[in-house]
C-alpha cells in the first residue's frame, strides 16, 4: 500500500510543477480578477496556531494545517492526531474545523478534516424595503488528505532527539495530496464543487530548516447558485521555517499569490517555553503579520494593528490548546480556540 502511495506522491510531484509552470505566468495581471472567486470560506485559516503565526506555516505544517496549507506536512506526523477548531467571526458567523489523521506506513499518514462556517438570521428586504424575515448561509467542506516521504532514508526520530544523539541528516522531500467536496447554501440557493491541493515539503540537512510549496483549491463548481459556475479561489504558496540552534525560537515566512487577488505575504514566530530533554514545551508564545490584514482595516486608526495577530499554547500530557488573537479592527476583535491531541505518545 505504501508503495503505491509513493507512486502517487511522485506523479502529484511532476504534475504540481506542470500546473505551477503553465498557471505562474499568468498572474502578472492578479488584481483583475479580484473578489470573483467563488467558495471564499475555503481561504480563511482556521487553526488557531496558523493565525498566531501570520498564516505563515506551509513549510511548518506538521499539525491539522496541513488540511489547508500543504498535505506534505502529514509525513512529519507519527501518532495519531485530532483537533477541533471553533471561531465567532464578524457580525455572528459561527466558523469551525474539525481532523483526525494517523500514520498508515512509516512516514505515510492520512486523515480528513471537516470546515464549516454558518452564519445566524441576516435581515430580508424585498425591492420595495419590506420586510421578508430572514436569510441565512453555511459553508461546509470534506477533506480527505495523504503525505509521504518520498525523497530521503527513514526518519523516525525528532529532530530533539537526533540533535541530543548528534545522529547526521540527508535532504529530505516529502510530498502529500488533499481532495474536497465543497458545498455552499445561501437562503434556497446552494452550489457545489471539488478541489485538489497538491504540495511538497523539502528538509534541508541542518535539520532545522524547511522549504514548503504547494497549490490550493485547483478544481470547479459542479453546480452553481443560478446559471454561471465561480472560479475557485486558488493560490500558489511558497516559504520556509527555520529554527535557531541557539534560541527556542521558530521564525516562519509564506508567499502567496492568489488567482483572484493580490500577492499576499506573512511572516511569524514562536518561542517555545520550558522545554527538558525529556518533555516537549509546555508553553509557547506566538505572533505573526500577514498583509491580508490591510483589507480589514476600516477607520485611520485601524493602519497600525491591521494584520497582527498573536497567540498562545499550552500543552499538558497528549492535550493541546491553542489560542489566537487578532487585534479589534472596524470590524470587531477575533478569538480562536484549538484543542488537539496525540495518541499513542
Amino acid at each position: 500500500m505504501v508503495g503505491s502511495i509513493n507512486r502517487v506522491m511522485r506523479g502529484a510531484i511532476w504534475a504540481f510543477l506542470a500546473v505551477s509552470l503553465a498557471v505562474a505566468p499568468a498572474r502578472a495581471q492578479i488584481d483583475d480578477g479580484a473578489g470573483t472567486a467563488g467558495f471564499t470560506f475555503l481561504t480563511i485559516p482556521q487553526s488557531a496556531r496558523l493565525v498566531a503565526l501570520g498564516t505563515a506555516a506551509v513549510a511548518e505544517v506538521n499539525d491539522e494545517a496541513a488540511f489547508q496549507l500543504n498535505p506534505a506536512g502529514f509525513a512529519q506526523q507519527r501518532l495519531r492526531h485530532w483537533s477541533a477548531t471553533y471561531a465567532n467571526l464578524f457580525t455572528d458567523v459561527q466558523s469551525g474545523f474539525l481532523t483526525y489523521s494517523q500514520a498508515v506506513g512509516m512516514e505515510t499518514t492520512v486523515g480528513a478534516a471537516l470546515t464549516y462556517l454558518s452564519s445566524g438570521g441576516i435581515p430580508k428586504r424585498g425591492l420595495l424595503n419590506e420586510d421578508l424575515g430572514t436569510y441565512s448561509f453555511s459553508d461546509a467542506a470534506l477533506t480527505l488528505s495523504v503525505g509521504t516521504r518520498v525523497v530521503g532514508s527513514p526518519d523516525t526520530l525528532s529532530a530533539r532527539v537526533k540533535r541530543r544523539l548528534k545522529k547526521s541528516v540527508g535532504f529530505r522531500l516529502d510530498a502529500g495530496v488533499s481532495v474536497k467536496g465543497i458545498y455552499e447554501k445561501l437562503d434556497t440557493y446552494s452550489a457545489s464543487g471539488f478541489a485538489v491541493d497538491l504540495g511538497v515539503l523539502a528538509h534541508l540537512p541542518d535539520d532545522r530548516t524547511r522549504i514548503g510549496l504547494s497549490v490550493i483549491n485547483l478544481g470547479a463548481q459542479t453546480s452553481a447558485f443560478i446559471d454561471e459556475a465561480d472560479d475557485l479561489p486558488i493560490a500558489f504558496i511558497t516559504g520556509l521555517r527555520h529554527e535557531l540552534r541557539e534560541a527556542p525560537l521558530l521564525v516562519t515566512a509564506d508567499i502567496r499569490v492568489p488567482t483572484n487577488n493580490k500577492v499576499r505575504f506573512g511572516v511569524g514566530g514562536e518561542l517555545k517555553l520550558g522545554a527538558t530533554r525529556n518533555r516537549p514545551a509546555p508553553i509557547a508564545l506566538r505572533a505573526g503579520y500577514s498583509s491580508q490584514g490591510r483589507d480589514l482595516k476600516t477607520t485611520a486608526e485601524d493602519s497600525g494593528i491591521a494584520g497582527f495577530s498573536f497567540g498562545l499554547g499550552l500543552r499538558w500530557r497528549t492535550l493541546l490548546l491553542d489560542y489566537s488573537f487578532t487585534p479589534g479592527l472596524g470590524l470587531g476583535t477575533l478569538h480562536r480556540f484549538t484543542l488537539a491531541g496525540n495518541v499513542g505518545s
